[in-house]
């Protein structure tokens, strides 16, 4: 109580140009701690999103892209075998233009395919990076991956060697390592997916968390604002209105009013 008592006298005592500059300086010390805590909170929304992105939802787009490069190559498969057909047949048609345009566009499949190929171990090893799932499930990917290219493979092969037939039963029978894969991809998919939704859900319950400490902030900011200025202004309206009174009692001809801050030192004791 002592020590506060010193410090309303000392207070008292601060010219109002202080005053005002003390004042000033409290509010800047506020809004620089708010600015602080502003850009913390900010900092952390950024690691959620970033998480988000590099993680479950970068991870799912991965194993869709690495799906469709699988497809794809299937339907490529297929083609190649229809295109071996025509120059299979092509010696009964007398058109050896033909057989050549089918050979280009064989090797032009053959390329296409490749390309898919390389497309599928980049994503791949995209998601590798970010999955938050079992690691066996991307393992199983890749070895399954190698059953499917030594199947495709020989069923390049056999297609060759103009057994169309089998070539193409072998694109549609069950036991083709590409609907295996492509299961697994599947079950890849939705478990990156959950973790998309377990991710979202947490990001969510982070932004409200930070959206409540703001609000807390700001408010407790706009009450510590509001008693400041309240303060400093009843600081310096207080002892004007009492001098108003003294100055109207005199001019009614009350000389036996007491004089009031004689005790200040500052501009109101000199007045």
């Amino acid at each position: 109580m002592k020590v506060a008592r010193i410090l309303f006298v000392k207070l008292n005592d601060l010219s109002i140009f202080n005053r005002l500059l003390m004042s000033f300086l409290l509010l800047f010390l506020i809004m620089a701690g708010f600015g602080v805590f502003a850009v913390k909170q900010m900092t952390a929304l950024a690691d959620v999103t970033d998480n988000l992105y590099n993680h479950p939802f970068r991870t799912t787009n991965s194993l869709l892209e690495a799906k469709a490069a699988v497809y794809n190559n299937l339907l490529i498969l297929r083609e190649i075998i229809q295109e071996y057909d025509k120059t299979r047949r092509e010696p009964n048609t007398g058109a050896p233009g033909n057989a050549e345009r089918a050979n280009a566009r064989i090797d032009a499949l053959h390329q296409e395919a490749q390309a898919l190929d390389r497309r599928y171990q980049n994503y791949l090893d995209l998601a590798r990076q970010s999955f938050l799932g079992d690691a066996k499930l991307i393992q199983q990917l890749d070895e399954q991956n190698q059953r499917w290219n030594a199947y495709r493979a020989e069923t390049y092969r056999v297609a060759r060697e103009h057994q169309i037939e089998l070539a193409w039963k072998r694109t549609y029978d069950a036991r083709n390592p590409v609907f295996v894969l492509i299961n697994q991809l599947n079950n890849a998919t939705d478990a990156s997916r959950s973790d998309a939704d377990n991710f979202f859900g947490a990001s969510q319950a982070v932004y409200k968390q930070i959206l409540v400490e703001t609000v807390v902030i700001a408010c407790a900011i706009i009450i510590i604002f509001l008693t400041i200025s309240l303060t400093l202004a009843r600081s310096i309206t207080k002892p004007l209105l009492k001098f108003r009174e003294n100055i109207l009692g005199v001019s009614e001809g009350q000389f036996d009013q007491q004089v009031p801050f004689l005790d200040l030192n500052n501009e109101l004791g000199e007045i």
